[in-house]
């Protein structure tokens, strides 16, 4: 009888060689601790490809887990996987655009007090000479 389970010697190996075709970095969120590797064709009913490199992909285990709360665990496909991490990478930019805007904008914010400041004590000033 095969040994189908996942802690068979075939299945690490596969996961070594993931982990080290993916550089031991999610694939998602960059992270190297807690690793798995994510089947992209489910393990129970893709049997033709259950040890097949190219159906798994490195995933940490907060990812995982959240590919799996929002596309359920059967029926998983490719493109699925793929629309999970581009959503992630998407976020994540948008979340770098907003932080260089934030801190454009405190830069302008930093100038317009300085300019206030100026313009105040030269105020101060015009004041102090016109009552002499």
């Amino acid at each position: 009888m095969k040994d189908f389970s996942r802690q068979s010697y075939k299945y690490k190996q596969l996961r070594r060689a993931r982990f080290r075709k993916d550089k031991y970095t999610c694939q998602r969120c960059g992270s190297k601790s807690n690793l798995t590797i994510h089947h992209i064709n489910n393990f129970t009913t893709d049997v033709d490809h259950r040890y097949d490199i190219g159906n798994v992909v490195t995933l940490c285990e907060h990812c995982h887990t959240t590919f799996h709360q929002v596309y359920g665990y059967t029926n998983n496909t490719r493109e699925q996987l793929n629309d999970f991490i581009k959503f992630y990478h998407r976020r994540k930019n948008s979340s770098a655009q907003r932080i260089s805007m934030h801190n454009q904008r405190a830069g302008y914010r930093q100038k317009l007090k300085e300019k206030s400041e100026y313009e105040n004590s030269q105020f101060i000033l015009d004041t102090i000479r016109q009552a002499k």
